[in-house]
């Protein structure tokens, strides 16, 4: 693969092979995917199958900035709202269904990076806010037993501190992308950190110790929430970017082109 990003384009007969920005025929600025891990099917176009598929990940990116931001409000406690439960909705049928359907989409057009996205985390804290599922309600023990409020706090904290792996590993990722993308990793990576420790300092505070602050815990979580908040206000530009590309407007929104500063692949 070239050292400079990728972007997915269609050629005339051959094979799959990655194609680099500043050869599109649209210029090196052509924002239109922004995985940048893609690869290029050599099939007829524009009348072959793949030459009709639009850009998938724009539906996925929406999503997640809106849903994001929905959530980062009310990490931040805006207007007194302190409980998700009406986003419910929006993490079931916006976001976890649309990033998933996305995804498979862009997995179709061998679109690697698009394709891990967070579907299903979005559906997994769906779930666990869903209260038919009875998740919070199971929790009514007392302190030191295993269904101890304090056990459900650390348990949420353990949820996020294993996905945060996962969303650390995809941040580094971006940094071979462009500067608006590693910002919607790194305002993910950095909230759900803070969000883990303020379930942290919850279960302290529950378990009675005195090593837990309440104080400390809203600060996490305020401070989680204003990552969130960024991440979203970055996915919303590159939907801009995105969708500005696709219906041909004179102008092209920069994004901060990232893959400058990595060296080339050797190749054999």
């Amino acid at each position: 693969m070239s050292g400079e990003a990728t972007s997915f384009e269609m050629k005339n007969h051959g094979e799959f092979r990655d194609t680099e920005v500043g050869h599109h025929p649209r210029g090196p600025n052509h924002n239109e995917d922004l995985g940048h891990q893609l690869k290029t099917y050599d099939g007829p176009h524009p009348h072959g199958f793949y030459g009709r598929i639009g850009n998938p990940g724009v539906l996925g990116l929406a999503a997640h900035a809106v849903t994001l931001m929905l959530l980062g409000t009310q990490f931040m406690q805006w207007r007194g709202v302190t409980a998700p439960q009406v986003y419910i909705g929006n993490l079931y049928f916006y976001t976890g269904l649309y990033m998933f359907t996305s995804a498979q989409w862009c997995l179709i057009k061998g679109e690697t990076f698009a394709y891990l996205v967070f579907a299903g985390f979005y559906l997994s804290y769906a779930a666990i806010l869903t209260p038919a599922f009875n998740v919070a309600a199971s929790y009514t023990g007392a302190v030191g037993t295993a269904t101890s409020v304090a056990t459900e706090y650390n348990s949420l904290a353990t949820f996020l501190f294993v996905w945060n792996g996962v969303f650390t590993i995809i941040f580094i990722a971006s940094l071979r992308t462009n500067f608006c993308l590693a910002v919607v990793f790194f305002g993910v990576m950095m909230g759900v950190w803070c969000l883990a420790g303020m379930y942290v300092q919850l279960a302290a505070v529950a378990e009675a110790t005195g090593s837990g602050s309440a104080t400390m815990a809203v600060a996490l979580s305020k401070a989680g929430g204003a990552f969130l908040f960024l991440s979203a206000c970055s996915g919303f530009y590159l939907v801009c970017v995105q969708l500005f590309e696709s219906v041909d407007f004179p102008f092209t929104l920069p994004v901060g082109d990232l893959s400058r500063f990595w060296p080339k692949k050797k190749t054999d």
